[in-house]
């Protein structure tokens, strides 16, 4: 029993499409499995130190390796419109905040807020145990040198200790 011409291709085409995807999907389990492996190994790249050309001569920059970035660069910003912000106000909000692990926290002075509400945001924020970090008006305000002067809170203040 012979098959025709067509019969042959027809089935020649089923066995390349069939070998076609299961190499596919060789290749596939294969870069994801490779993936996977090298994603444990992952190490830290030290710095190398680096040569700085100079008019002189040449002087050699050692890098520090493993440098680590202040945790005072990143923080957040309190918005203190109100004397009803979530940060003086809410427990639970200041207790979020320091699972967060936050360290620093910009707290504006606005012009319109007692002294008493901003007193009660630093002390909020040091509770926390993050370090407040004092926004004072800027040049747009008219007013800027006399509200900078109303607030109570410089390192000689009993205010805040």
């Amino acid at each position: 029993m012979t098959q025709n011409g067509s019969s042959k291709n027809f089935n020649r085409r089923i066995v390349f499409t069939f070998i076609s995807i299961a190499l596919v999907l060789l290749v596939v389990v294969g870069v994801v499995v490779v993936k996977d492996i090298t994603a444990g190994n992952q190490t830290q790249v030290a710095l190398s130190p680096t040569t700085i050309p100079a008019q002189n001569g040449t002087v050699d920059v050692t890098a520090i390796p493993n440098v680590v970035a202040s945790p005072l660069l990143f923080g957040t910003n309190l918005g203190l419109f109100t004397s009803n912000d979530q940060v003086i106000t809410s427990a639970s909000t200041r207790a979020l905040m320091q699972q967060m692990h936050i360290r620093i926290v910009r707290v504006p002075m606005r012009s319109h807020l007692t002294n008493d509400v901003e007193i009660q945001a630093v002390q909020a924020v040091k509770s926390m145990g993050a370090i407040p970090l004092i926004v004072l008006t800027g040049v747009r305000n008219p007013k800027v040198l006399a509200d900078d002067r109303r607030i109570p809170i410089f390192p000689n203040s009993s205010a805040l200790r």
